[in-house]
């Protein structure tokens, strides 16, 4: 997300500079991309859910299912899990497959050694608007939950490496011998590099790598 970000300010430059400029033409737009040069390039800090927000999660569940009717409640079993329950017992259950083992766990906090924490919300057994209200609050609970976590999947290391890398190199990617520009010994040659209108098929442009976008703002 951020490389992304920054990608979107490089390019908000790029444009508002000369692209072959001469000495001095471009250096506060230069200054700005050495930020985000410098995060992309930085190593990468460990990304990790947090312990907190699946015991919140859990939290709920156990609240949701002491509130709720027994009728409920006393089809969950504990000790099972979704995918290792034998097919009769799916069956009976039609559409528990998302929820299933949150709720076991939930049944299992609430029976096990921990019950006493939820004596206080035994009192709205049966208590129809404290059920609707526990309920949609879980509802919204799962839902978040289930945001995070396809959220820390695009966060591991190696996508926001990924991600890192093609914002630094463009197309190349982390395939960085691939990254490779002739100047040559002619003006006209960077010129013709940082044009967005002379290059051609998959030569790097201006706006698609910002180590190209450096080099072309250089002062």
């Amino acid at each position: 997300m951020h490389a992304a970000i920054w990608v979107v300010f490089a390019v908000t430059f790029a444009n508002r500079a000369e692209a072959n400029s001469a000495a001095s033409e471009n250096n506060a737009a230069f200054v700005a991309l050495c930020g985000p040069i410098r995060l992309a390039t930085s190593t990468l800090s460990s990304l990790q859910a947090k312990d907190e927000a699946n015991s919140i999660i859990a939290t709920i569940a156990a609240i949701n299912l002491t509130v709720a009717d027994d009728t409920f409640t006393t089809k969950i079993e504990h000790d099972k899990t979704w995918k290792a329950a034998p097919e009769d017992y799916k069956n009976a259950r039609p559409g528990w497959g998302k929820f299933h083992d949150t709720w076991a766990a939930a049944k299992k906090e609430i029976t096990g050694d921990n019950s006493q924490k939820y004596t206080n919300w035994r009192s709205f057994k049966g208590n129809k608007a404290a059920q609707a209200q526990v309920s949609h609050i879980a509802e919204e609970a799962f839902a978040i939950n289930s945001e995070l976590e396809a959220l820390s999947e695009k966060l591991k290391a190696d996508a926001v490496t990924t991600a890192l890398n093609s914002a630094i190199h463009g197309t190349a990617g982390a395939a960085t011998k691939n990254f490779v520009l002739a100047f040559g010994a002619s003006w006209a040659d960077r010129a013709k590099i940082c044009s967005q209108t002379s290059r051609t098929g998959t030569e790097p442009k201006p706006g698609t790598s910002l180590l190209l976008d450096a080099i072309c703002l250089c002062p």
